[in-house]
């Protein structure tokens, strides 16, 4: 994330010469900073969030280590195998639909849950094989133990710019949300990218 970068990129050079590995967590990127603060996918290989000349994608983590002198050979660049749902305003790839809303509340839907206020900064965290069951679980069908007991009106969707998966959702209460993960074809491309710069390495991140 990029006031944490900030800070660690100065010590980048005195670090390389102390450890045999930096890990990048190329990850947990969806939480768009600003006036209104908005979602995003989770682990883009390209494009993403932007703040200044920092990006939050695998791409500019890549070129930007290897540009302040860490060798390839010492760099692990972390995938996860995890992504995220978060409540939204609406169902569409726009920035005003992307917004965060705002949960919480006493109010328990009809299976007796509560919406969860943390989920308004962090997303709730799943595993992919959780994510292609909410993403393919029609409105009016039984969706599983998730967090938003969601129903998906869309499926999969693609996003050309980040390379990566999404999909919306309505919650038990009938409001929007959506979720960012990575399938079989964004993390191919993940892995195809790393393999093609020369010594880099590959870590993962899952959840059970």
């Amino acid at each position: 994330y990029k006031p944490s970068y900030t800070a660690f990129r100065p010590h980048i050079a005195q670090l390389i010469s102390i450890f045999d590995t930096i890990f990048v967590m190329a990850y947990d990127n969806g939480n768009y900073v600003g006036p209104a603060p908005g979602v995003g996918p989770n682990s883009p290989l390209r494009g993403g969030q932007q703040i200044g000349d920092w990006a939050g994608n695998i791409e500019f983590f890549v070129n930007d280590s290897l540009s302040i002198g860490v060798p390839g050979r010492q760099l692990v660049i972390g995938v996860p195998l995890y992504g995220r749902q978060y409540p939204t305003f609406g169902s569409t790839d726009s920035a005003v639909d992307r917004q965060l809303r705002a949960v919480g509340g006493d109010s328990a839907g009809v299976n007796g849950t509560k919406p969860d206020a943390r989920m308004r900064t962090i997303g709730y965290p799943l595993s992919l094989s959780e994510h292609e069951a909410a993403a393919t679980t029609l409105c009016g069908t039984l969706s599983g133990d998730f967090l938003f007991k969601s129903c998906s009106p869309g499926g999969v969707r693609w996003d050309d710019t980040t390379q990566t998966p999404w999909y919306s959702f309505l919650d038990e209460f009938g409001m929007p949300g959506q979720g960012f993960f990575d399938n079989v074809r964004s993390l191919t491309l993940k892995y195809a990218y790393i393999a093609s710069v020369p010594d880099l390495g590959l870590g993962i991140f899952a959840i059970d």
